[in-house]
């Protein structure tokens, strides 16, 4: 039997039958992978999964009518027409450089992704991209605000006890 792999954007679960698939909270955007696949796909673009969710037909493509002619508008044309995420790349250098160096630098690499992966794979990966980096930029931050202030407080109470 198949076993599957999926990720909720930060860490992956499996392997898994398709039966407890079902127990567990997979959205058809939910990423997934299994052995034979190429990459990882969401859900509902992966045939025997996509069974598990009651997605109904696709609404027909949208003709829009020109002066002299008439062209299809596909789905993926209009999710080239969303605006790319926003990568927070500047934030990400500035919380390496004041804050934490280690989760700095992932939300650099998340950072970096976005606009490539936007380019070539669509909005939903660099939304995904740019998600990360907000969130590797955020544990930064607060990492390096709570280093900040442990140092603060011992230096501190170093001081007061007369070891400086």
């Amino acid at each position: 039997m198949k076993q599957y792999y999926y990720s909720d954007g930060i860490e992956k679960y499996g392997p898994l039958t398709i039966d407890e698939l079902k127990s567990h909270d997979i959205k058809a955007d939910t990423l997934i992978w299994a052995e034979g696949m190429d990459d990882w796909k969401p859900a509902g673009e992966v045939s025997a999964i996509s069974m598990l969710f009651d997605l109904g037909a696709p609404p027909p493509a949208i003709v829009k009518e020109e002066s002299n002619s008439a062209s299809m508008i596909t789905d993926h044309d209009m999710e080239d027409e969303r605006p790319m995420p926003k990568t927070y790349l500047v934030e990400a250098i500035l919380v390496t450089f004041f804050c934490c160096l280690p989760f700095g630098i992932a939300a650099i690499v998340n950072a970096a992704k976005v606009e490539s992966t936007y380019k070539t794979q669509g909005y939903r990966e660099a939304k995904v991209a740019s998600d990360n980096a907000l969130k590797w930029t955020k544990w930064a931050l607060w990492l390096g605000v709570i280093g900040s202030v442990l140092y603060l407080i011992s230096m501190f109470g170093l001081a007061a006890s007369g070891g400086l």
